[in-house]
This record gives structure tokens, sequence and C-alpha cells, in this order.
């Protein structure tokens, strides 16, 4: 499944400037063509705390940078633009030598933005013949030229950025905690850097208690690039009261599988969040443990309609198979979604159980569940062959009994039929 964050696929710019003659791509004009250099703004200078995650895009050949809104969406995200910037993009120059081609979130919380300044920014290559021509004068107008743009509030002057370099430890650690996401990273940097024992208590008391949420998790990824964490501090992230938190938990648990830790990892089954269930169904995978395959079972069963999660949970079906079936039978009206799905699995890894259980399950009528029953157990009896191999196979659409059509199976789901589903388990012809 795709979800396209920003909408239509190649948006409206607002330039200040007039528009330049075009060699090609006629139609695209007052829309992105050099869209470059995308971020999201990591600091509150500019907009404050907020759930809204602010997104810069430049746009050099309508001389712009534009601003987006980004807010979470179930899984996924939308976004749109500021209501206060409509008519006009958030940066927008009426000088046609502007080109912005990079935005980054500055060390003084600051956005600073790269104009490259230059006549033309289409590469010759890319030029008619009749357009080479017209430019060839100006092809390399403005290459001694450039310069930095930092962008803040009239009314709120930039940090001084911190001079990490001459921070003892402690310090170095303490500048984890900052809203500023150049110096958090920069900082964590120089942790792993020094490698330093005497910093892992220091990152342990950060990760437990400091407020800020993008500091316990800078924390934790510091002692994971350190070797230094441990699955009792992971217990306390996974139920951290910030999503963001309790997800890069989930993903730094997947090899410190323990009991204890997959205990507290299943119990986000039923997390509030969509984002966590999606992360918690791609670590199940990481897990041979019978436990993680009844979790993701149970999560694929409470998410049958999301087709994030289900994808998520397939890509983590091939050591719970079984039990994702169990799941998906016992549900009953989740079976139409997930049970074509398992079944393709469980060919491919010729399983012959999960098979005959999803071919059992599809048919409602006694005669038929019976006449499945039947099959089920000729196919546990098929011997498989010696040295063969299973290849890929996908679910042809038609029924399995000439009396049943796919479209008037109570659950839409569409079996293959039998004989094709039994010589495909005898194996390869």
């Amino acid at each position: 499944p795709v979800q396209q964050v920003v909408t239509p696929k190649n948006p409206e710019v607002f330039p200040a400037s007039k528009r330049e003659k075009r060699f090609h791509s006629f139609d695209e004009g007052g829309h992105f063509t050099s869209a470059c250099a995308a971020i999201i703004y990591r600091d509150e200078l500019l907009f404050g705390s907020s759930d809204v995650r602010h997104a810069f895009t430049c746009e050099p050949f309508h001389n712009l940078v534009q601003h987006n809104w980004v807010t979470d969406d179930d899984v996924s995200f939308t976004s749109h633009r500021d209501p206060a910037e409509i008519g006009r993009d958030f940066l927008a120059s009426e000088d046609r030598w502007c080109r912005p081609v990079m935005t980054r979130t500055g060390p003084d919380g600051a956005l600073w933005v790269v104009d490259m300044y230059r006549y033309m920014i289409e590469h010759p290559e890319w030029l008619p013949p009749e357009g080479k021509a017209e430019l060839l004068p100006h092809y390399r107008l403005g290459e001694e030229r450039g310069r930095i743009y930092r962008v803040f509030p009239s009314d709120k002057a930039p940090r001084k950025p911190l001079a990490l370099g001459k921070l003892n430890l402690p310090q170095l650690v303490g500048a984890l905690d900052s809203s500023n996401g150049w110096q958090r990273d920069k900082a964590q940097m120089m942790l792993l850097w020094k490698k330093d024992p005497a910093s892992i208590p220091l990152l342990i008391k950060l990760a437990r208690e400091t407020r800020n949420p993008l500091a316990r998790l800078h924390a934790l990824c510091t002692l994971d690039g350190l070797d230094a964490l441990k699955p009792d501090l992971l217990e306390h992230a996974l139920v951290d009261a910030h999503p963001g938190v309790r997800i890069n938990a989930l993903r730094l648990a997947e090899p410190r599988f323990t009991p204890k830790l997959a205990a507290a990892a299943i119990k986000l089954v039923d997390d509030r969040d969509p984002k966590v269930r999606l992360q918690l169904a791609c670590t199940l995978g990481e897990w041979s443990d019978p436990i993680a395959g009844l979790a993701l079972g149970r999560l694929a069963v409470a998410n049958h309609e999301n087709h994030f999660i289900i994808a998520a949970v397939m890509s983590s079906a091939m050591h719970h198979s079984l039990a994702l079936v169990d799941a998906a039978v016992a549900a009953g009206p989740a079976v139409a979604l997930l049970s074509e799905p398992l079944l393709n699995l469980s060919l491919n890894l010729h399983n012959r159980e999960t098979v005959a259980r999803l071919l059992a399950s599809s048919i409602l009528s006694p005669e038929e569940r019976q006449a499945c029953t039947n099959w089920s157990s000729r196919l546990r009896t098929i011997p498989s062959p010696r040295n063969s191999k299973p290849r890929p196979t996908y679910l042809p659409a038609r029924p399995c009994s000439p009396k049943m059509p796919a479209s008037q199976s109570p659950n839409g789901f569409r079996p293959q039929g039998c004989s094709y589903v039994m010589n495909r388990l005898a194996g390869p012809p």
C-alpha cells in the first residue's frame, strides 16, 4: 500500500518572480519542476512547540521554498500548506537569479537556506537545440556567487550554538536534552566517537528521567551505539508516554529478545497509536518464539482493515504462519481479508496444514465444509518429493466448486481449484 503525503502529485507553487521562458514541459509552469532538499524543521524557534511538523522543500526554478504542515494520519501522515501563506510561498524571491537548493535546521535554531544564485538552473543537457543556442552565453553566469540565509522570527533572536568540542562528558550528555535536532545529532555522534564507559550511567539516567521525549530517544540510541542498551531499560521505554519512544523501543528490542521483554512488547498489541502497532507488526517477525506468533495473530485480526498493518504482518509471517491462520480462522469476518495472502504464503512455504485449514474455513455450507475436510485429509497424506524446491505460487481467481462462484462466497475468499492446490503441495511437476 502507498499513501501520497503531499497531494496532488505535482503540487502548485506560488512564486513572487515572473515566469521564466520554458523550452519543454510547457504545462508544468507554476508547479514543482525542480523540487529538492526536502526536510523536516527540527527546532522550536520558528513555530514553537506543537504536534505539527514543518516541512520545507526547495524549488529553485521558481525561486522559492515551500512550507507544509505535516500531521499524523493513522500509520502515515498528511500535509497541507500553512493557511497564512495562501497565494505566496514561505520564501519567494522576485529575483530570478535566486535559486534555493538546500534548507537545514541550523545549530542556532534558525532555518538555513542555501541560495545557489545562478542566471539559469537548467542543465544544458536537458535543453532542446534552440534552447542551448539561446542560453549558451549564460551557462555559467553566477558561478562565483551564492549565499546562505538564516530565517528566524523578527521577535526572537537565534540562540548561540554550543561549542560541543569544549564540553566535558556530563555536559555533552546534557546537550542531548535540547529542542535542536542539529545539536542532538552532533552530541550523540561525539559520544559515540568517545566510547567513554563513564557516559553509560549518565545516558541511562537521561533516558529514565528527562521530560524531553527526543532526549529520551537519543539516550536510548546512543546506548545502543555503545552496545550498552539493556532489556530492562527497553521495558521501561515500551511504556513511555510518547509513541515515538515506544516505536523506537520496539525497533531496538528486536536483537535483544528475552521472555520478559517480549511480554512487555506484546502489551502494545492494543496500543492506541497505529504507528506503534505498525512497528510491533514488524518487530514480531524478528522473533521466532510462539508468543510472538500469537501476538501477531491478535494484531492481524484487530487491524484486518488496515492495509499498512496487514502488509507489515505478512512481512513477519514466515515464522508464524500457523498462528496467523488459526487467528484468522477463529476471527470469522477477518478471514475475508486475511485468508488469501495467508494461503499464498502457505503455498510458497509448502505448509500443508495451513492450506488445509484455510480451505476448510472458506466454505460455510455443511456439504462443502465436509468436502473440504476430506480434501484436507488427502492433502496431509501427499508425500513431498525428494529434492524438490518450492516455487512461487499465486492464487488464480477461480472457485473451488462450480456450485459456488467466488462472488457468492460468504466471506469473499476466492480459493483456487482443489486439484491444483493438491498438485502444488505435492511438488513441482
